[in-house]
């Protein structure tokens, strides 16, 4: 005699009513009706009956007295050691798998698709049948993620018969460094079957998805920027999707979209995530684990930090993120989580900016990574090397003299999207209010720096302020949020002050020779470049003794040609000496430090041209 039976979740359990969902086997009994009335006695529960318990259901004509009986389902927690499959159209399915001994015949459905040999399983069981399995807490971890960095397929001899496919990845370890693996197979998220790498990655399923997937040569919008889980084969590895219902391991639960903003750590705007469930208040830990990927212009970056270090960082908009979460209090907080940075080449490090006076002209060097600067800066103690890498050869974003604050990458290089420029015609301001706590209104800290310089010379200097109604103009820099500003008027509110930079003894000018109280103006200076491009410049200088240094600031309108270098020329008055000066902007500013000698005594000079300097 063969009694049909369904098998079902409890999904809400009342005095009065049992709703269930419906697993596998005779479907019809749990849903028609998919709500029994208990309270009327439509169906017998076993003791302690609990919401989402696994439950056997034998319907009302099966039974004695004519009331369908539900029975706890027979929990077996343990570890897949082996597995049968069958393969069919090239798919592979587990039938059969073995743990503690005994073997079990899955039931197919959603609930028993994530099997997997070698992982830890609560399973419901009839007999020698298992129909449903969650992941046992314990059995997938951090440890079971891996991220892809890049990928592409082997497409060289047997390799390429095997449909594998080779990619450099990195494990959640913070500090880990990158691997070299093979992968084999690919499983989509809840499913039982797997595909070989390059046919998951070319597939229907992978397509529809994957807008950009259409060939093997797009193996890098499925794989790259992402987690997956792995197993191993042999030497090979295994990945499966994630996604917020099938395959979020031991977790809570998983989301990845793209977000307005990331700030301390914290998501915030609109999101619309690739599985269709958005989640706007995930936030990072201190213990967070997150692989962090930056790539612009072609340079790229892979990091494996802390969600300490994530929430140091400055307010950032270029944010796609992914998070394996556990939610507390209606938070979620990422335990492993990937980032894509889509406007930097570099992972930012912990936001503890650093400040200095640039007092060496730098020099480049070039390397196979690229243009590396290499300059001195006065830190308020010592002459420090810093480094950093070139946007354009043979460029660095400040010159000697100029004022900055900086961030470090993880690889102790200067972090050039971070690199703020402050240049005392813009910058400088009178301190008219200032204490061991404050300056014009605004805190600072103990880890605030305080920088003595000697504009005259281009060093450093004693830091010292007597007294407020003596006090030199200064460039400061204000903090907040993570984010430095150094304009003093549009600056946001609740600033802090995060460097004060002050003149020994000397104005906050470059000259030592006062200027001539006379500003020549040179304007509607018209260029054409590359035929397409007119820009009007607008020249100011002024007349300094012979053999001294002086500054021409050129603005732009419109500000084109965004970043690059100049050539200007001046030409005296009445005469045939030129002066020539190169320089280097991103703003719609460039200033020039224009050099005479003692022969230009008495002569006056005009701005006679300005050109785009060739690289």
């Amino acid at each position: 005699i063969c009694t049909p039976v369904s098998f079902a979740q409890i999904k809400t359990l009342t005095s009065e009513d049992l709703t269930l969902k419906a697993i596998a086997g005779d479907d019809a009994i749990v849903t028609d009706p998919t709500t029994y009335d208990v309270d009327d006695g439509d169906i017998t529960l076993y003791d302690g009956a609990a919401k989402d318990d696994y439950v056997v259901i034998t319907a009302a004509k099966y039974t004695v007295d004519g009331t369908a009986v539900a029975t706890k389902a027979d929990m077996v927690t343990g570890n897949i050691d082996s597995t049968k499959t069958k393969t069919e159209n090239n798919v592979t399915s587990i039938t059969d798998v073995k743990t503690d001994g005994s073997w079990y015949t899955r039931v197919a459905n959603d609930q028993t698709a994530g099997l997997k040999l070698n992982k830890t399983f609560d399973m419901a069981t009839l007999g020698s049948y298992v129909f449903a399995a969650d992941k046992n807490s314990g059995s997938a971890t951090a440890e079971d993620i891996l991220f892809v960095d890049v990928a592409a397929p082997l497409i060289n001899g047997v390799a390429k018969k095997d449909g594998k496919i080779e990619a450099k990845v990195y494990f959640a370890e913070v500090g880990a460094s990158s691997e070299t693996i093979t992968i084999s197979e690919i499983y989509k998220a809840g499913a039982d079957d797997s595909d070989k790498a390059q046919t998951f990655c070319t597939s229907t399923y992978a397509t529809t998805k994957y807008a950009n997937s259409v060939d093997a040569d797009n193996i890098a919008a499925i794989l790259e920027g992402k987690m997956w889980m792995f197993d191993k084969d042999g030497s090979d590895y295994i990945l499966t999707e994630l996604d917020s219902r099938n395959e979020t391991l031991s977790f809570d639960g998983y989301a990845h979209a793209s977000y307005a903003t990331l700030e301390d750590g914290k998501t915030s705007g609109t999101a619309t995530a690739i599985d269709g469930n958005a989640k706007d208040n995930m936030r990072v830990n201190d213990s967070s684990i997150v692989f962090v990927k930056a790539v612009k212009d072609g340079d790229s970056e892979v990091k494996v930090i802390s969600g300490k270090t994530v929430a140091g960082w400055a307010d950032r908009t270029d944010t796609d993120i992914a998070g394996l979460y556990d939610t507390e209090k209606g938070y979620n907080y990422i335990q492993v989580g990937a980032i894509n940075l889509t406007n930097t080449s570099s992972v930012p490090g912990a936001n503890d900016h650093l400040y200095g006076y640039v007092v060496a002209a730098p020099e480049f060097e070039k390397t196979n990574d690229g243009t590396f600067w290499t300059t001195t800066i006065w830190n308020g103690t010592e002459d420090l090397p810093i480094t950093g890498k070139c946007q354009t050869a043979n460029q660095a974003p400040f010159a000697k003299g100029d004022f900055i604050a900086y961030t470090l990458n993880s690889e102790g290089k200067v972090d050039k999207d971070t690199l703020v420029v402050a240049t005392i015609e813009k910058n400088a301001e009178a301190i008219t209010a200032y204490d061991d706590k404050s300056v014009n209104g605004y805190d600072y800290d103990d880890d605030a720096a305080k920088i003595g310089v000697n504009v005259k010379d281009t060093k450093g200097a004693e830091f010292t302020i007597d007294t407020a109604d003596e006090v030199p103009n200064a460039v400061i820099f204000y903090v907040k949020d993570g984010k430095v500003y150094n304009n003093k008027d549009t600056k946001p509110d609740g600033c802090d002050i995060g460097g004060i930079f002050v003149a020994s003894n000397n104005k906050m000018v470059k000259s030592t020779t006062s200027v001539n109280s006379t500003t020549v103006t040179y304007q509607n200076k018209t260029i054409a470049y590359n035929s397409d491009q007119n820009v009007s410049f607008t020249v100011e200088h002024a007349t300094v003794d012979a053999g001294k240094d002086f500054v021409i600031t050129a603005t732009r309108t419109p500000t084109q040609w965004n970043t690059g270098s100049y050539k200007l020329t001046l030409k005296e008055v009445g005469g045939t000496a030129t002066l020539t000066a190169t320089a280097s902007s991103s703003s719609g500013t460039v200033v020039f430090n224009v050099h005479t000698s003692a022969s230009d005594a008495g002569k006056t000079f005009e701005p006679s041209s300005i050109v785009k300097a060739e690289s």
